[in-house]
């Protein structure tokens, strides 16, 4: 994808997109007596690191580490609360069309983003501030994949 068309994506009304951030319910777990799954808790980091031609460029780090093209895996119908820590040199967004999702993540901030997959498959999630054309065109760095499995 080009950076224009991200671009694009970018203008939506990021107040809006602000607001939803901060208006999220309770980020505690579900879980307890009454026998309801826990939710999944993600950590993740946006961070510089070193690319394979030897510069430097922002990645989302998960458990499989930068160049990962999976962030992480979900289960369908459990809640997921995702921590993202921005330690990047600039803004970027999680943007997930699919679940019509695209938290802001502020330069030295953290978010946490809820959100339950409803079915099983294969969730693209992208970046849409620009900040280098190959990290935003390869998985793993600014753009992959959320892998969602059956509960």
């Amino acid at each position: 994808m080009h950076i224009g068309k991200r671009t694009a994506l970018l203008v939506a009304p990021l107040a809006a997109f602000c607001l939803a951030v901060s208006a999220l319910p309770a980020l505690a777990g579900n879980g307890g007596k009454h026998g309801k799954v826990k939710a999944q808790a993600v950590h993740v980091v946006v961070k510089d690191v070193t690319l394979p031609d030897g510069t430097t460029g922002p990645a989302f780090v998960g458990s499989g580490g930068a160049g990962a093209k999976t962030l992480f895996t979900a289960h369908a119908g459990r809640r997921v609360v995702m921590t993202v820590v921005n330690r990047s040199t600039t803004m970027h967004t999680f943007t997930v069309k699919a679940l019509g999702l695209n938290a802001i993540v502020m330069v030295g901030k953290t978010v946490k983003i809820t959100f339950t997959p409803k079915k099983a498959g294969t969730l693209a999630w992208l970046c849409v501030t620009p900040c280098g054309e190959w990290v935003m065109d390869t998985d793993g760095y600014m753009t992959g994949h959320v892998r969602v499995a059956k509960s």
